[in-house]
């Protein structure tokens, strides 16, 4: 079967969750979870290559697996959307322990056989159902303990608009691609650690205490500008693709800025960067609310023109010239409403060549409208 990518298998199967993939009949589950294996495969190979030619910001993530408390610092939305735009590609490596234990025991009593399966375990490769409830499998499997399936499904349902895109890859820690990441290819791919030692920093991708800071509730930390709890995944992908000239140019400028620092550099930087964003982009706010103001300014005075003259037009000649000298739409004319507007699109034009203006551009329309 052709690859068609973890997106679209996700979207096939109607799964968001791992309650839509328990609610799938179990010949489904089994089609999907071996379906599920060989896009892996594909995606991470796919990921690697893309890594190794890509340029610009590299971010690495790795979701650690604590004895005591599971899988502590699995990546939210908001992280997501923020790696998937502020670094031009983004890797995630997934630890799975593989178990000895099977997936199903076959119990035989003569002629007759029964399957009992290990709840605990999920046979994870390629295989099909067969009748009777057994499972064969093709080649050799994962045998995966189940709640880390559980976890791995729910971090592939989070990131899903954006594992078809080309700018996130997430690899399994059995695959072989994941186990050859040592500290000389990750510094040869050029990746920089996304598991941030400073917490702020951390904080900021994030964008914990967002509801506090949206509902006026407790003391939130300071987020800057843009939040990304505010975006959904799709408006995130479009201003990449429609400024992508714009976006290439800041990848670079990204590359140049944290290229060669050790990593505590690299995150003092990084930090540096998203405060001078924040303020960039305040003042870009600024400067389009003087644009509004000077439109509809203009727009008000142009519309009292027009009604004006339609109002001299039913009057007397010595009446209407009166009533124009009075509300100065004597020489008021059509062209002088263009002329008007042409003096305030350079003002947008100049917006554009802000170095902000990409950052801007991930507001909520209703902050960068003009």
């Amino acid at each position: 079967m052709a690859h068609k990518g973890l997106g679209q298998l996700l979207t096939e199967y109607e799964v968001a969750g791992t309650a839509d993939y328990y609610a799938l009949p179990p010949g489904k589950q089994s089609m999907f979870v071996s379906r599920l294996y060989s896009e892996l495969e594909e995606h991470a190979k796919e990921g690697i290559e893309s890594l190794k030619s890509g340029r610009g910001l590299k971010l690495h993530f790795v979701v650690k697996e604590l004895p005591d408390e599971g899988f502590s610092n699995l990546p939210s939305d908001a992280f997501f959307r923020k790696t998937c735009f502020y670094a031009n590609q983004t890797l995630v490596t997934f630890p799975f322990r593989d178990s000895e234990k099977s997936s199903q025991t076959v119990i035989r009593r003569g002629h007759s056989a029964t399957v009992k399966r290990n709840k605990e375990i999920v046979s994870f490769g390629k295989y099909r159902a067969q009748r009777g409830g057994e499972v064969q499998e093709i080649g050799k499997n994962h045998h995966l303990y189940r709640a880390e399936f559980d976890t791995f499904l729910h971090l592939l349902c989070t990131a899903h608009p954006f594992l078809d895109s080309g700018y996130l890859t997430i690899v399994p820690s059995y695959q072989p691609e994941a186990k050859r990441f040592d500290i000389r290819t990750k510094a040869r791919l050029g990746l920089h650690s996304a598991n941030f030692r400073r917490e702020d920093l951390r904080r900021q991708f994030e964008e914990e205490g967002y509801k506090d800071l949206v509902m006026g509730s407790g003391i939130a930390p300071y987020l800057y500008l843009p939040y990304f709890s505010d975006l959904n995944a799709e408006e995130v992908l479009k201003v990449r693709r429609e400024e992508w000239y714009l976006y290439n140019d800041f990848q670079r400028k990204l590359a140049d800025l944290l290229g060669g620092l050790p990593e505590q550099d690299t995150e003092s930087k990084l930090f540096d960067l998203l405060k001078e964003i924040d303020r960039g982009v305040i003042h870009l706010v600024e400067r389009a609310k003087e644009i509004q103001k000077s439109e509809r300014k203009r727009d008000v005075i142009s519309l009292i023109g027009f009604v004006s003259i339609g109002l001299c037009m039913l009057l007397s000649p010595a009446s209407a010239a009166a009533v124009a000298a009075l509300l100065g739409t004597g020489s008021f004319s059509a062209f002088r409403y263009i002329e008007a507007r042409r003096e305030t699109d350079p003002q947008k034009a100049r917006l554009k060549e802000d170095e902000f203006y990409l950052m801007w551009r991930l507001l909520k329309p209703e902050e960068n409208r003009i």
